[in-house]
């Protein structure tokens, strides 16, 4: 999981982001490449709605599971972009798909979310950041300890 989020911020420059990661987080049953995909988009998001000189916060933490369940682990990334008002606060953002001149719909990253999610027992979502801006988060359980 560490190495997706290293993957997802590959390229930006250090100026524009913070990463804030335990250093080791346990594997979770995800498809790599939807994983990928979903954090990249996270990130570009983010980056793209953020103003000028300002930094994106990417945040991961693992939170320990009740005895006989998996543990979970959340990848938070903050923007300083604009407030969104009641329900546009929990729709996704379009995110880049890639491809020069093309944009995913949020329909699509959703999709892409709810086909990673299935695998890994998580979810994608969006709301406020408290200190201004959007806060998009990705909920993962993690992979099941050996003996359960």
């Amino acid at each position: 999981m560490t190495t997706a989020v290293a993957r997802a911020v590959a390229g930006v420059p250090p100026q524009a982001l913070t990463v804030r990661s335990a250093q080791r987080l346990p594997a979770v049953p995800a498809v790599q490449e939807h994983l990928d995909a979903v954090l990249v988009a996270m990130v570009e998001s983010a980056l793209r709605r953020s103003p000028p000189g300002a930094r994106v916060l990417v945040r991961t933490e693992l939170t320990a599971g009740r005895p006989g369940t998996p543990d979970r682990i959340r990848v938070q990334v903050a923007d300083r972009g604009p407030d969104l008002a009641g329900e546009a606060r929990h729709r996704l953002p379009a995110v880049p798909s890639g491809s020069p001149g093309t944009h995913r719909t949020t329909a699509e990253l959703a999709c892409a979310a709810a086909r990673l999610s299935a695998a890994g027992g998580g979810a994608l979502s969006a709301g406020a950041n408290p200190g201004g801006g959007l806060l998009l988060t990705l909920a993962l359980t993690t992979a099941a300890r050996p003996g359960w």
